[in-house]
């Protein structure tokens, strides 16, 4: 059963609590609440807006690249990269105002927006492989994107 909105956000910041996981996941929570806000503002164009409501609906997908009923808080961590890689693509997208309108969208209380952007870069390291399949698994790329990527890894 799929349960209400603020049910799952309550439960998704209480799940991303420990502070052994990386901060990008501890801000797991703020990161979802943030994309709903996204999406209704009205510089934001319709295919961004699908790529925000890709992510929302990766998060509530249990059954995901890496997921958290197998893995626990840090198989939010796919969910994560991909959603920020969201933001900052939206970010760049609307240009000089575009830090301004993802501050006012996202309320981070733990970690400045620089701290979690240096900690997706490390994490996208880290993970690379889940990340590239996530981004994959939801059409945030496609499949040749996917290949090329994955081969150029390899060489």
């Amino acid at each position: 059963m799929i349960e209400d909105h603020s049910e799952f956000i309550t439960r998704l910041k209480h799940e991303t609590q420990d502070t052994s996981l990386p901060p990008i996941v501890q801000c797991a929570g703020e990161i979802y609440e943030g994309l709903t806000r996204l999406i209704k503002r009205d510089e934001i164009s319709a295919p961004y807006r699908a790529k925000c409501f890709i992510c929302l609906g990766y998060f509530l997908i249990g059954d995901d690249i890496f997921p958290e009923d197998v893995h626990g808080p840090i198989g939010y961590i796919e969910d994560c990269l991909i959603a920020f890689d969201t933001i900052l693509q939206i970010s760049q997208d609307l240009g000089p105002e575009g830090d301004n309108v993802i501050i006012s969208c996202f309320n981070f209380k733990k970690f400045t927006f620089q701290h979690l952007l240096e900690d997706f870069h490390l994490n996208v390291s880290k993970y690379e492989d889940l990340y590239f399949k996530a981004l994959n698994h939801t059409g945030l790329i496609s499949d040749e994107e996917y290949v090329l990527i994955t081969q150029q890894e390899g060489e």
